[in-house]
């Protein structure tokens, strides 16, 4: 991310995060730091990535088991705490988020500068811990140590006059994009981008730069700032050939392809970054995998030489013993010879014997390991001088049989690894398969947010977590088309249900009716059975009675109420078409579910029922966390159904 991305990018969180709590902090494997945040959007995920961005993601990642060292720092310090402030350091790739936690203040710095690392600072400015301490010729970044910002490097272009600006592209010199990325520290598309709009070409030489020309530069360059800090963002992925090829908050006009909008910049820089660590991950497993082809292939030569040189063996010592019991009185007798010469000259005599052809058909002896070889028909057969030759025959139709027997183990063994190099291979050829349909991620509907289902009619209905998404949800989302319902319960959520008509279906209603009483107090008070009632949009408002006040999250709801009464209070899970969990009114999640729970309020607590829930839809535990974040506050299964 260029630090015109990271401006976009902290304009956004600021609105975003600031008055959040921090529930959690994780360490991915690969060094990326994951903040939990909560707030009044529910819960939101932050990621400072190693690959270079910062940005809110609604990308689930693995996470260890046991936190790292620094992880356990941060979470030590910040866990619980909430966000005051967040801002960019200057011009620079630097983002500082400001935490208080337990009456203390500290600061979580991100920098890209020179690669990523996240410093943690008190309130004094003191490094507290560092993802990788380092020490540098211009800063150190080691615990117990003043927290000094990346040296800029060239000028800022936010605090510079129109004269340091121009000293600093004569002392940049050169093509015109290339000065602007040295001495203003811009990026090369942002500097390409800047020369685009001041109708200037990027290879011209800065020496041939006029005043006027610079000016216009230097305006375009606090234009292009200005718009992403405070005017109209325009997110967007851009794809060249179909491929993104980056991700900006601004239309560029020095780039040409297809645009790919999104509401947000941070949307845009998640399904962008989403895409490129995909990417990644499938290289590196592709990486490995065609080392293990190589591995694999080494072995396979290995094994089949093994296997070559034990048939080989086998024939050969097939084929002697064949011969020496073709001679076997013959060789016998030279055998007995040779024994009896051993006994009277001894082994000098044996080997002179030997040497002068006297004791054919041996050729050699190896009076200390008492062996003879005999060449037999052209093959040389290895005899014991302990053996008759029928023995010594014996023994290598054995040792034949012996080797054939190894042989066959060994091409066994050599059918195995070339099976696993198949499949290796088949690995290699779904990773490429995969990568050609990898695809952008789309933006999660805005509803994810919230509570919601689909109703058996195919309705939407979507209610708050808590009181300030109640707040959200009918302030922003509820339009006069809808039907607004709520338990008649004080402590519920504020249920909408999405382009129900006035005349909204009953089947809809009850089902929507029913989802407010069970994700009410109601649910934790144990309670069988409770009311609720829906109105019209136009019947709902913010505005109390002279005199009165309206807590946040609550309404005023004036006229005829339809009550709904005698609503059981249950909740089923279940997995729908695409594979995602969904949690409502048992009969909508039926009709979108094969296999689902059914649940009721109960003794179990939120942590196990969810496993208890999990286990029901023969799911691993990674669904845990997500199956407590959809279901009420504890309860008990009722039934476990399978379509």
């Amino acid at each position: 991310m260029t630090s015109l991305d990271l401006a976009a990018i902290v304009r956004e969180l600021s609105g975003r995060i600031v008055g959040c709590f921090v529930d959690n902090v994780y360490q991915l494997d690969d060094g990326s730091i994951l903040l939990k945040l909560r707030g009044p959007e529910g819960g939101l995920s932050l990621i400072g990535d190693v690959m270079g961005r910062l940005s809110l993601t609604q990308a689930e990642y693995s996470k260890p088991k046991k936190p790292p060292a620094f992880c356990s720092l941060l979470r030590s310090r910040v866990r619980g705490g909430r966000v005051v402030g967040v801002r960019q350091l200057g011009d620079d790739r630097v983002v500082e988020l400001e935490v208080r936690a337990r009456g203390e203040v500290y600061r979580v710095i991100f920098e890209f500068v020179r690669g990523f690392n996240v410093i943690l600072v008190d309130k004094e400015g003191v490094i507290v811990g560092c993802l990788h301490p380092k020490r540098m010729r211009d800063r150190s970044l080691v615990p117990k140590e003043a927290y000094r910002p990346p040296p800029t490097r060239g000028l800022s272009p936010s605090s510079a006059s129109l004269e340091e600006f121009l000293e600093a592209l004569q002392r940049a010199g050169g093509k015109l994009a290339g000065a602007l990325v040295r001495g203003l520290n811009l990026a090369g598309e942002v500097a390409e981008e800047v020369c685009e709009r001041a109708g200037l070409s990027k290879d011209l030489k800065v020496e041939e730069l006029s005043r006027e020309e610079a000016s216009r530069l230097f305006e375009e360059v606090k234009r292009l700032l200005a718009e992403v800090r405070e005017g109209a963002l325009t997110p967007h992925v851009l794809a060249v050939d179909g491929k993104p090829t980056t991700v900006l908050p601004l239309i560029f006009r020095s780039l040409k392809g297809e645009v790919r909008p999104y509401p947000s910049f941070n949307e845009a820089v998640d399904a962008y970054f989403v895409l490129l660590r995909a990417e990644k991950e499938a290289e590196a497993k592709e990486e490995s995998l065609e080392k293990r082809i190589k591995q694999l292939e080494e072995v396979i030569g290995q094994q089949r030489a093994k296997v070559e040189a034990l048939r080989r063996e086998a024939e050969a010592k097939r084929k002697a013993a064949e011969a020496l019991m073709s001679k076997l009185p013959f060789v016998e007798e030279v055998l007995t010879k040779l024994r009896e010469e051993l006994k009277v000259g001894g082994s000098q005599r044996v080997m002179d014997l030997v040497s002068r052809g006297l004791l054919r058909p041996i050729v050699a002896v190896d009076l200390s390991s008492k062996k003879a070889y005999a060449e037999l028909e052209g093959l040389r057969a290895e005899l014991s001088l302990e053996l008759s030759a029928a023995q010594n025959a014996s023994r290598l139709y054995e040792e034949a049989k012996e080797d054939e027997r190894k042989a066959t183990s060994a091409e066994k063994v050599l059918e195995r690894t070339m099976e696993e190099l198949e499949k290796v291979r088949a690995g290699i050829v779904k990773i490429e398969e995969a990568k050609r349909r990898v695809e952008e991620p789309r933006p999660k509907p805005w509803y994810y947010k919230f509570r919601w289902f689909i109703s058996s009619d195919g309705l939407l209905v979507v209610a708050g977590r808590d009181a300030s998404q109640n707040e959200v949800l009918v302030r922003r989302y509820m339009e006069p088309n809808d039907i607004f319902v709520h338990a008649e319960v004080h402590g519920a959520p504020a249920v909408v249900i999405k382009g129900a008509g006035p005349n909204p279906p009953e089947a809809t209603v009850k089902e929507a009716a029913q989802f407010a009483v069970s994700y009410s107090r109601a649910w934790r008070e144990g309670r069988l059975l409770a009311d609720a009632y829906w109105v019209l949009p136009s019947q709902v408002s913010k505005t109390p009675p002279s005199g009165q006040y309206l807590a946040k999250g609550a309404f005023m709801v004036r006229g005829e109420r339809n009550y709904v009464r005698g609503l059981p209070l249950q909740v089923a899970v279940g997995v729908n078409e695409e594979g995602e969990l969904m949690a409502g009114p048992p009969s909508a999640v039926a009709k979108r579910s094969k296999r689902y729970v059914v649940l009721v309020p109960g003794e179990l607590s939120s942590s196990k029922l969810a496993k208890e829930v999990v286990k029901g839809l023969g799911l691993n535990d990674s669904w845990v966390n997500e199956v407590q974040r959809l279901t009420p506050p504890g309860g008990r299964i009722l039934r476990v159904v399978k379509v």
